[in-house]
């Protein structure tokens, strides 16, 4: 899954996601913006994945430094 720090915060404040399955999940990834600290800790108290932030260029294919 890849997204941006508004997406992931947006999705930890509907309760309905709270409530879903994630063990099917693999990788959560962030990129475009930084990604705030809260957003982080809070994704893996609600998932038990990490979310890693991408460090990249726009230009860059697809992500510079994980």
């Amino acid at each position: 899954m890849t997204g941006v720090n508004t997406l992931y915060a947006g999705l930890l404040q509907n309760e309905e996601f709270k409530n879903l399955n994630f063990d099917k999940l693999d990788a959560a990834l962030a990129g475009g913006m930084a990604t705030q600290t809260e957003t982080i800790r809070k994704w893996k108290e609600v998932t038990g994945k990490n979310l890693y932030e991408g460090y990249g260029l726009t230009e860059t294919s697809p992500v510079l430094t994980l």
